[in-house]
């Protein structure tokens, strides 16, 4: 239960510390266009994983208190029982799976790594209509050479005139 609420965090926040063991981000690479312009391809999600110190975060604890309504503090103390049973795992067998997200694995010298689940959500690519080739133009601009139509100002101050001229008109 609380492996599901964990990812459900991951993908809603873009992270999840996990006190002891290290950080957890979920990356976005834009969508793209195959190299012959004839497909849309979706944007993908990668799921990175730090060790590093990290403390335990509030704003988790809120969210899975009132994922399963009960109180902060019978939901910190399951969290601090599942992360205990993580690094159980990880000092018996040297691996932990963890749910929706991967396998994560202890090296000799103490390291974590984690090795991702491979799932795509939703479609990988979108065909585009048959005979339409999609030209992708590779030239940048720079601030000088972009053109800017700053003049749409002054059409809106002729209007402000005209309207607050009508108001007068009408209640003088």
């Amino acid at each position: 239960m609380i492996q599901e609420l964990l990812y459900k965090y991951l993908v809603l926040n873009g992270h999840l510390g996990l006190p002891e063991i290290g950080q957890f981000t979920v990356q976005r690479k834009p969508a793209s266009i195959d190299a012959s312009g004839t497909a849309l391809l979706s944007p993908t999600y990668q799921l990175h994983f730090e060790q590093q110190a990290v403390q335990a975060d509030k704003i988790l604890f809120l969210f899975l208190a009132q994922e399963t309504e009960t109180d902060e503090v019978t939901v910190i103390g399951t969290f601090n029982e599942w992360i205990k049973s993580v690094k159980d795992q990880l000092t018996q067998k040297a691996t932990a799976e963890l749910p929706f997200m991967g396998l994560l694995r202890k090296t000799e010298a103490g390291e974590y790594h984690f090795e991702p689940l491979t799932t795509h959500l939703g479609p990988t690519s979108v065909e585009l209509p048959q005979g339409h080739i999609w030209q992708v133009d590779t030239t940048e601009e720079t601030a000088d050479e972009a053109k800017t139509d700053s003049g749409w100002w002054i059409y809106a101050i002729i209007f402000l005139l005209l309207g607050i001229a009508a108001i007068a008109y009408h209640y003088l």
